[in-house]
């Protein structure tokens, strides 16, 4: 699909996405140390140590909590062992799905 406009509105266009697109990420980055914060407190453990225990970096997993650095797979998994809890209760609501809470697709 080829657009006819100009450089200028393309531009803008460009801009706009991926500003949509980092408010976005930086939704889910929140949300994932809001899920963690929650897990870390209900555990009566402390953000210090789990970062020990994970292996992350006091100071990228702040980063993390407040939403402000990406997490990656190997972090959940990391934090999830940590905490002792399961991967799944650190990932945002937006990717889980109801067919594979109830073991399907």
């Amino acid at each position: 699909m080829a657009f006819n406009c100009s450089y200028e509105t393309r531009r803008k266009l460009t801009i706009a996405n991926v500003s949509h697109t980092i408010a976005c990420m930086s939704n889910v980055n929140a949300e994932f140390g809001y899920l963690a914060e929650s897990i870390i407190k209900r555990k009566g453990m402390t953000k210090k140590a789990v970062s020990e225990k994970s292996g992350i970096p006091y100071s990228t997993f702040n980063f993390m909590l407040r939403g402000q650095r990406a997490v990656t797979l190997d972090n959940i998994l990391a934090i999830a062992e940590a905490t002792e809890s399961k991967p799944s209760a650190l990932i945002p609501k937006q990717f889980k799905s109801e067919a594979f809470a109830e073991g399907g697709g």
